[in-house]
């Protein structure tokens, strides 16, 4: 019985431990995307504008070998909308709402690209609050497009992302087998394909 009770107890305090790890995660998450509009801008519009007219030039895809996309322009501009838009004069409201700034007058099918073409160019007049992707990447991607154009922001993601994935190929590779590391890469090749987008 008191084994029992024990039990119950050292169950219970895992529970909490749990409960408080999950709730400083939370804590840290809004205190970091709160503090990103905050960021000087620096260079912020000029690396947006050139930005644009990357994905102007590109299509909806990054296609630097081949055929391959290893980036969605459609997304990535999204992104970058509401990176820009975070309002440093009330950085909580930003972070709770994570908004796209679009000219409300000119929603051509409603495009990404083209919201974010009209904000680049100073005509947007609206915001509308984005939910449908976790909006973390604010945290690097404000910091990094105030001293680096988009194109070499885009550059270190593929090299981060190309060295974490190699990382985990061969920690998988040492601690299990062949076969399992390589179903990883399969496996993650057939459900990404891409290593570079800031978002995806």
């Amino acid at each position: 019985m008191g084994d029992h009770v024990a039990g119950v107890g050292d169950n219970r305090g895992g529970w909490l431990r749990s409960a408080a790890f999950l709730c400083a995660l939370i804590f840290a998450y809004w205190a970091l995307v709160s503090a990103a509009p905050l960021f000087p801008k620096g260079r912020l519009a000029l690396h947006l504008r050139e930005a644009c007219r990357l994905f102007t030039k590109e299509g909806q895809y990054w296609r630097p070998f081949g055929q391959m996309p290893l980036a969605n322009n459609f997304t990535d501009s999204i992104a970058l909308n509401i990176t820009g838009s975070l309002d440093p004069d009330d950085p909580l409201r930003s972070a709770m709402r994570m908004d796209v700034s679009f000219a409300s007058g000119d929603r051509t099918g409603g495009s990404p690209l083209h919201d974010f073409e009209n904000f680049t160019a100073g005509r947007a007049d609206a915001k509308s609050p984005y939910s449908r992707y976790w909006h973390g990447y604010v945290v690097l991607l404000r910091p990094l497009l105030s001293f680096m154009s988009y194109a070499d922001v885009r550059k270190l993601m593929f090299f981060a992302s190309t060295l974490i994935f190699i990382g985990a190929l061969l920690l998988l590779h040492r601690r299990t087998d062949g076969v399992t590391a390589f179903a990883f890469a399969a496996g993650y090749a057939a459900t990404r394909g891409s290593f570079g987008s800031s978002c995806s």
